[in-house]
């Protein structure tokens, strides 16, 4: 009888322990994967934001009449606000004409490069537009590491339970 009892106890923790581990990994795989999609989407309004200013401020150089009797204008501000550190890319067309660009000497692969795209407006008017990329280099990178963290945490909450059930054996 006592034998039967240690048999009871021993599967009943086990049940514990593996209910345990289940819980365990669904909160840090969760963890990961919530932290890996909120990294991703501050990236995606980040960049969406900023696109947004940049075209409504290249739209707005755009109307003025000194950059419409002197096209280097336009140029040279789309190069200054190219500066950002971010930056890799600012096109603006009007029609099918290039009528700006700017584009950052680094090389970065595509991959790592989101392009966002606005209207050109002129006089209330679509008749063109900006393109403007940006490195997503870093944010791509804090993706990374939220995903090894999130294996390594993972794994070493794996061995942990593995060896609670070899000694439970």
């Amino acid at each position: 009888m006592e034998l039967g009892k240690i048999r009871q106890t021993v599967r009943s923790r086990f049940g514990f322990a593996v209910a345990i581990a289940v819980i365990s990994f669904i909160a840090i795989f969760g963890f990961g994967f919530m932290a890996f999609m909120a990294e991703r989407d501050i990236m995606i309004k980040n960049t969406t934001i900023r696109g947004y200013s940049i075209a409504k401020i290249l739209s707005i150089l755009n109307e003025d009449a000194a950059i419409n009797r002197d096209p280097k204008l336009l140029e040279r501000y789309t190069g200054e606000i190219g500066n950002e550190r971010d930056i890799v890319l600012i096109e603006i067309t009007r029609g099918d004409k290039l009528i700006a660009r700017y584009r950052d000497n680094r090389r970065i692969s595509e991959r790592n490069i989101r392009i966002v795209s606005h209207p050109l407006v002129f006089h209330e008017e679509n008749v063109g537009v900006t393109l403007v990329g940006f490195s997503i280099e870093q944010a791509n990178d804090n993706m990374y590491e939220i995903k090894k963290i999130t294996i390594i945490v993972g794994i070493l909450s794996l061995s942990f339970f593995i060896s609670y059930f070899i000694l439970l054996l």
